[in-house]
């Protein structure tokens, strides 16, 4: 009788399971809300004490562009960013890049589901403009985000989160 004894590269055959890492739940949550908002923080304030300075309406143009991303960008980031930086996190990826890539991973899965909705409901044009409307802002805020949450995660993460699960 013969058997499968080596390891096989075909898709039919699964492989074992890769070993997981326990995620600290606090560390997480804190760094998840956090992330989103200290651009707006660190862009806001100086801004805003120039504008209370007198130094005009102008000025509160970069506090609007950080304070849009928050509005735009919540829900893509709460919905598809995070679930996927928990996934990567849990299979022991935690460097700022692995992280970066799988915000990337999430805005592009944002506007191909922008524009499947956008196809359903037959507005082309409206679509079209959302999607590149939020692909645009998510290149820049996007990773911010997440190099941002990856950073703070490390930061605040516990020694006991540090070894795999066997």
């Amino acid at each position: 009788m013969t058997e499968i004894t080596g390891a096989t590269n075909s898709l039919l055959w699964l492989r074992a399971r890769p070993r997981t890492h326990a995620i600290d739940p606090v560390a997480f949550l804190i760094a998840g809300l956090a992330a989103p908002l200290v651009p707006v923080a660190v862009v806001g304030a100086p801004f805003g004490l120039l504008y209370l300075l007198g130094a005009g309406n102008g000025v509160l143009v970069m506090p609007a562009i950080a304070g849009f991303a928050i509005v735009f960008g919540t829900l893509p980031y709460a919905l598809l960013g995070l679930p996927l930086a928990y996934r990567a996190l849990a299979l022991g990826r935690e460097k700022s890049g692995e992280l970066i890539a799988e915000a990337l991973k999430a805005l592009l899965l944002t506007v191909i589901l922008t524009v499947i909705g956008g196809a359903f409901l037959g507005d082309a044009d409206a679509t079209v403009g959302t999607a590149t409307f939020l692909g645009l802002f998510g290149l820049i805020f996007a990773p911010l985000w997440m190099s941002l949450f990856a950073v703070l995660y490390r930061r605040m993460r516990r020694n006991l989160y540090l070894t795999p699960i066997a």
